[in-house]
């Protein structure tokens, strides 16, 4: 554990990276469950380099630098840190942004990874609390999932009451991934759903219980060593809830075709919806 006047002298790194789900999106917010695995194509690393002879913190790139203040604002009051960080701040992040792979789970994990080693007594379920707090000002009101995956870098079960961790893939090659060209906002798609909820809610309800069945198919086919006939199915029950709930362009059925004619046993989008992107099942 670090004194206050001992953080702001020592040099820190940390390398989180992000995170895609395959089931479980938007239900996960009502309460329900979601399958999440750690995306280890890209991550995000922090450096802080303390230079007592400048008169403010620096932060890189210059762009994010007004959101980073933020964040760090809300993580002084969290940790009671009154002490100020003079030197520089290097957020070096190569996961894709809006996209649905958890770039901002990864700031705000990396962020309180660093203002955790002021103390050591908080316990890994507080310092996700805390990261889920700062992940609210990117979502308007966080899960809770994508933080839980990047800060653990495990394949998770999760609720809003908790999360077990599931088996690691063994074969990571059935999986792949493909960008739309579009981008989206996680908190514009939430709200889209919430207005489909309340112009629809019988049918809102029927969609909650088929992303339920489709996690659910999905957990016990990782279960069984990659059971593909359950995730196949599970992925096909998924991807269902985003076409229903109006959140997959024209852009993406249109590669969502495309990648089945190749091969693809199934395909769904991954994260929010609308933008960023597709995650392809195949046979090997």
């Amino acid at each position: 554990m670090l004194n206050h006047q001992d953080f702001i002298k020592k040099e820190f790194s940390t390398r989180v990276v992000g995170k895609w789900i395959l089931a479980g999106e938007h239900t996960v917010l009502r309460g329900g469950k979601a399958v999440a695995l750690p995306y280890d194509k890209s991550s995000l690393e922090l450096r802080f380099k303390p230079n007592a002879h400048f008169e403010e913190l620096k932060i890189y790139p210059i762009e994010a630098a007004e959101y980073v203040m933020t964040l760090i604002e809300k993580l002084r009051k969290e940790f009671s840190f009154e002490l100020k960080l003079s030197g520089q701040l290097i957020i070096d992040n190569q996961i894709p942004i809006r996209s649905g792979l958890g770039s901002s789970a990864a700031l705000c994990v990396s962020l309180v990874k660093w203002f955790s080693t002021l103390k050591n007594n908080f316990s890994e379920d507080e310092l996700i609390k805390v990261a889920i707090k700062l992940e609210d000002l990117f979502h308007g009101k966080s899960s809770g999932l994508d933080v839980s995956v990047v800060f653990f870098e495990k394949p998770l079960l999760f609720s809003k009451e908790g999360y077990q961790f599931l088996p690691q893939l063994e074969n990571k090659s059935n999986f792949r991934f493909h960008h739309t060209g579009e981008y989206s906002s996680t908190k514009d798609c939430i709200e889209d759903v919430n207005q489909f909820t309340e112009k629809n809610p019988k049918a809102s309800k029927e969609l909650d219980k088929q992303m339920a069945t489709a996690v659910d198919i999905i957990t016990q086919g990782l279960s069984e060593g990659l059971n593909k006939k359950k995730i196949v199915e599970g992925i096909n029950l998924a991807q269902n809830c985003f076409e229903s709930w109006q959140l997959v362009s024209s852009r993406a059925k249109k590669m969502i075709k495309k990648l089945k004619e190749d091969g693809a046993l199934a395909v769904k989008m991954t994260g929010a919806g609308k933008g960023g992107y597709l995650v392809s099942f195949w046979d090997n």
